[in-house]
C-alpha cells in the first residue's frame, strides 16, 4: 500500500499530543500506561492483537486513541510519514486524523485506550 500525503496537520499523528515527563515519558510499562490513561479520560482500555505484516487501509476514528506496545512492531502512517513504535513505547492519535496501521513480520500486541471527543 502506498500512502501519499494526507490532508491532516502533521503534528496530530506521530508524537504524543501532550509530552509527559518523568514517570510518563515515551517508554513505560503497562502499569504506568494504565495510570496515565486514567488521568487523561481514556476509556475502554484493552489489549488488541494485530496480525503479522498488516498494511491497513487509511481510515479515521471519532475518538482519540492512546496505545502502548506490549510486543512486536506497530507503525502509524500519517501525513508526516511513518512512525514505528516498539515494545514499551506509547503514542497518541487525535480523533478524525487519517491514518493507516502497519505491523512487522511478527505482528503486534498493543494496549489500546479511547477518549471520546
Amino acid at each position: 500500500m502506498h500512502v501519499g500525503l494526507l490532508a491532516t496537520p502533521a503534528h496530530l499523528c506521530a508524537p504524543p499530543l501532550a509530552p509527559w515527563r518523568g514517570l510518563w515519558g515515551w517508554v513505560m510499562n503497562e502499569d504506568e500506561f494504565r495510570q496515565l490513561a486514567a488521568t487523561q479520560d481514556i476509556r475502554e482500555v484493552e489489549f488488541k492483537d494485530y496480525p503479522p505484516n498488516l498494511d491497513g487501509p487509511l481510515h479515521t476514528h471519532d475518538f482519540s486513541v492512546m496505545l502502548w506496545v506490549e510486543r512486536g512492531e506497530f507503525s502509524l502512517v500519517c501525513e508526516d510519514g511513518v512512525k514505528v513504535y516498539r515494545p514499551g513505547e506509547r503514542c497518541e492519535l487525535a480523533a478524525r486524523v487519517r491514518h493507516a496501521e502497519r505491523t512487522g513480520e511478527r505482528g503486534a500486541r498493543v494496549l489500546l485506550g479511547k477518549r471520546p471527543d
